[in-house]
């Protein structure tokens, strides 16, 4: 009967190297086996990748074949609002609502969101350094990877609908809010690509980067609002239990309690 070698990799320890010992304390595996399936894993990206950048030689071309007249001054107008400026002014206003409402944490949170997407864009445009598409008429002066619209907008939007359906009582309501923010983030990142300004790996990457910042950000405002509830109700509980002092006349005396009479006697029914 054949052994498997892998079952008894993950079975019994390595034994001489402490480095095998490691390895195979943390993950069951030796190193040979590790570098193997850590193999697989790049064959697997590769392929990936490969398949990225058919998407993004195919996809140009498409929305090259379906532009119009009216469709380039709507994708135009729908572009802007994924623009920094815009987005910037949607994170103010959500930010003095907040302020208004005394949601002190959950307004710093959204201006940190849209810190992170700035600066996340900035630094990942200069670390990958991929060059734009150039459409005619068009000069582009930022780098390619990832959409700044895609990313800013989907960080942002995304965000401010998850604060704005805790607000809502009714289901309906939620789901058109929600439904409303994500279509409107994807038709920001579609105008990307039918302007021709990004490819379709660049808007990808910024829709989920700026869904993961968004949904930390929601986690987030989650979590304290839970130890914030929680503390207060331990506040609540602790002030409760505290014992009440006797109220006092206005003559200075303790104020009889129900089952005394006046002349001290109890007030009850005597035999």
């Amino acid at each position: 009967m054949k052994t498997d070698i892998r079952s008894v990799e993950r079975i019994y320890p390595p034994s001489g190297n402490p480095v095998n010992w490691a390895v195979w304390a943390n993950f069951g595996y030796s190193p040979a086996s590790c570098l193997a399936r850590l193999g697989r894993v790049g064959r697997w990206g590769k392929t990936c990748m490969e398949f990225l950048e058919r998407l993004d030689q195919s996809v140009a071309p498409w929305f090259e074949a379906h532009q119009a007249p009216w469709l380039d001054r709507v994708m135009v107008w729908i572009t802007t609002l994924g623009s920094s400026e815009v987005v910037y002014g949607v994170a103010i206003a959500a930010v003095v609502v907040l302020l208004a409402a005394r949601r002190m944490r959950t307004a710093a949170l959204v201006v940190a969101v849209t810190l992170c997407a700035r600066l996340l864009t900035n630094q990942v445009k200069a670390l990958v350094g991929r060059e734009r598409p150039r459409p005619p008429g068009v000069h582009p002066t930022f780098d390619s990877f990832p959409s700044g619209h895609a990313l800013l907008s989907a960080a942002v939007y995304i965000t401010v609908v998850l604060v704005a359906i805790g607000w809502l009582r009714r289901p309906q309501q939620r789901v058109l809010v929600v439904s409303a923010g994500f279509v409107l983030v994807f038709l920001i990142g579609v105008s990307r690509l039918y302007l021709g300004v990004h490819y379709a790996m660049d808007v990808v990457a910024g829709w989920m980067a700026g869904l993961g910042l968004a949904l930390v950000g929601r986690w987030l405002d989650e979590l304290w609002q839970r130890r914030a509830s929680a503390r207060w109700h331990q506040r609540r509980g602790s002030r409760s239990e505290e014992p009440k002092a006797p109220s006092v006349d206005g003559s200075g005396a303790a104020t009889a309690r129900a089952g005394t009479s006046a002349g001290g006697t109890p007030s009850g029914p005597t035999s």
